[in-house]
């Protein structure tokens, strides 16, 4: 939970939480509208994202499905058919039915889905922890960083920036900081 209001803090007392958790939200509640700014930018930065070929939903779920060639070709078929789309047209649905697509995506499918995923979390309407699982994830390969123009790079490291203050992540400073390393790094 990433955009919360006064009521979410006020319903935390109220369920008898204690009292670092509640001051730990309050802080977070600060941040908030820092944090639908830089929502907003990175919408408005990654607005002309193309798949340009890449690995879409339907294949990378394909992939991830063991189907055979002719399959992953069908599936392929599907995404190119999307190619020219903007990522704002994929839903909240479709990102929760194939969450562990990033899994499979080439740099070109990681950078188009990128923004759809992040926001969609960040908004509440993603239910799998992409930020944790991929964006943050050394597991995850890194190749899509090169593609980033400044105003994408900058806007990512906006949003990482800010996630330092909430309580889901006073766990993983050095996570946040080696990527934010990592994006201002392909700057140089």
């Amino acid at each position: 939970m990433y955009i919360i209001t006064q009521d979410f803090v006020d319903r935390l007392a109220a369920e008898g939480y204690d009292l670092w958790t509640i001051s730990q939200w309050t802080e977070w509640l600060k941040h908030v509208p820092s944090l639908e700014t830089a929502a907003n930018r990175l919408a408005v930065a990654f607005s002309d994202a193309r798949l340009n070929g890449g690995i879409g939903l339907r294949l990378a779920d394909a992939i991830d499905s063991y189907a055979d060639v002719a399959e992953q070709e069908i599936a392929a078929s599907a995404d190119q058919e999307h190619a020219n789309s903007s990522w704002q047209r994929i839903t909240p649905e479709e990102l929760n039915q194939y969450h562990v697509a990033p899994c499979y995506f080439d740099a070109e499918g990681f950078l188009f889905h990128l923004p759809a995923f992040l926001i969609a979390e960040l908004t509440g309407k993603h239910d799998h922890d992409f930020i944790r699982n991929n964006l943050l994830s050394v597991r995850q390969d890194q190749n899509w960083i090169p593609l980033l123009n400044s105003q994408q790079r900058d806007a990512l490291v906006e949003i990482l920036e800010l996630l330092k203050y909430h309580p889901g992540f006073t766990d993983r400073p050095k996570q946040l900081n080696d990527q934010i390393a990592r994006l201002k790094l392909e700057l140089l």
